[in-house]
């Protein structure tokens, strides 16, 4: 029988002016497991807002916590529905420090028996704020749930605000 991969540890800092590869890579796969455990109020502090969301080609912009731990919810919601448990980041490209960092990464999810489900690329670009690093914006030119670029999923964000 196949178990998830729920090891995750508890809040990091990482506030350095410049972080290697591996640091960048923990964080991210941080992140992911937040998100996986459904931690979204947690994962949501790490969100400089207004935030800017790129799902393959269509903007989305989460002006509220509550907006970016709707989004987080039905993202793992779509995630488990595949029988993904599990999100694998590598960190491929860092730019050179500055006020504003963008970092590359390559994502593989995996099922509980370890098969990889699918693959996607993310560009963040981090902020360091006094409350640690946060992600300002995210380009995702492509998607592990690619319905999220459709513009149905744009208004039902949108309409469940109100």
């Amino acid at each position: 029988m196949c178990k998830p991969n729920a090891t995750y540890g508890r809040p990091k800092r990482f506030e350095s002016a410049t972080m290697t590869f591996e640091e960048y890579t923990s964080y991210m796969k941080w992140r992911s497991d937040l998100l996986m455990s459904g931690r979204h109020d947690d994962l949501a502090r790490h969100y400089e807002l207004p935030h800017q969301l790129d799902l393959a080609g269509r903007l989305l912009v989460l002006t509220s916590r509550d907006d970016v731990v709707l989004h987080l919810h039905r993202l793992r919601l779509a995630l488990r529905a595949r029988g993904i448990v599990d999100l694998v980041p590598q960190v491929t490209a860092i730019e050179l420090p500055a006020d504003l960092q963008r970092v590359w990464v390559s994502w593989e999810a995996f099922d509980a028996c370890g098969a990889v489900m699918g693959q996607a690329e993310s560009i963040y670009t981090m902020d360091r704020t006094r409350g640690g690093l946060r992600a300002k914006a995210i380009h995702n030119p492509t998607l592990l749930v690619p319905e999220f670029a459709l513009p149905h999923y744009r208004n039902r964000l949108i309409r469940s605000r109100a």
